[in-house]
């Protein structure tokens, strides 16, 4: 039996970061050879969801969507473009596993912590002066795209490091540029909930938050904001994604280095490459 990793991320038609950072974890799970075969699809860029599949040839396949919420590409755009019926999937003589989104992992809730314990530190902010917003992206197509970031801001709130907490959004109510009107401190404490240190993190949510592209700190209407990284950029992701393929049974391999360049590969890419 001949194993398959697929990291399905989003993509972008803008920034590179954005599927970079999938493709750098494929790079790193290529070479702990823990699959015959590993490889990424994107809804903006190749390998796309929809033709991934046919790029390898393994019979046990494990697809890890790489979102950091339960919404709307994980439960309608993936399963549809992949045909995924559910969890485990049985197809032309093929298993297909499906795991949850990296938010499920408790991983992801400890990012979340740490940037705001970061940021409190590093600036000197008393928690009675501070407020934090978690940033999330959201749908309106789907309500289940918003609780991850609901849930990491009531975690925050219940944790009692800063004296106002609120989840805002890039495309949902409420939006990014009303946190001035939801807080009253005086700093701000602004971590997006995102994995890539793409064109939403370094432009989009900036410019909604009021500051320039690049900058992490600011002062906006009057108060000292404070922009983290984004929650996914830290290499322990990759534990996070393994963590995942082996709870959904994925059958992987004990890590193997080799020299050899091949490794990992998709074996119909290798094949249309050598002839």
């Amino acid at each position: 039996m001949t194993t398959a990793l697929i990291l399905a991320g989003h993509g972008s038609h803008i920034s590179p970061q954005t599927a970079g950072l999938v493709w750098r974890h494929v790079d790193r799970l290529r070479a702990l050879g823990v699959a015959d075969e590993v490889t990424a699809a994107f809804w903006k860029e190749q390998p796309s969801y929809a033709n991934v599949l046919y790029s390898i040839s393994a019979h046990d396949i494990t697809v890890i969507p790489v979102f950091t919420a339960k919404g709307f590409f994980t439960q309608s755009v993936i399963p549809a473009e992949m045909g995924l019926t559910g969890a485990i999937t049985e197809c032309d003589g093929r298993r297909i596993r499906y795991t949850p989104s990296l938010h499920e992992h408790p991983y992801l809730a400890q990012v979340v912590r740490a940037r705001v314990d970061a940021a409190l530190r590093d600036y000197d902010l008393l928690p009675e002066q501070t407020a934090v917003a978690i940033i999330g992206h959201s749908t309106r197509r789907n309500p289940d795209s918003r609780k991850a970031t609901e849930a990491h801001a009531e975690r925050i709130r219940a944790a009692g490091v800063a004296a106002e907490v609120h989840a805002i959004y890039l495309d949902d109510e409420p939006e990014i540029a009303e946190i001035y009107t939801l807080s009253r401190a005086p700093n701000l404490i602004a971590v997006p909930y995102f994995l890539a240190a793409g064109s939403h993190t370094t432009i989009d949510v900036p410019r909604e938050l009021g500051l320039e592209p690049g900058m992490n700190q600011g002062t906006v209407q009057g108060r000292q904001v404070i922009y983290t990284a984004p929650v996914g950029v830290d290499d322990d992701l990759l534990n996070v994604i393994l963590a995942l393929a082996r709870e959904a049974g994925a059958p992987l391999f004990e890590p193997k280095p080799t020299l050899d360049a091949w490794q990992g590969f998709p074996s119909v890419e290798i094949r249309e490459a050598l002839d």
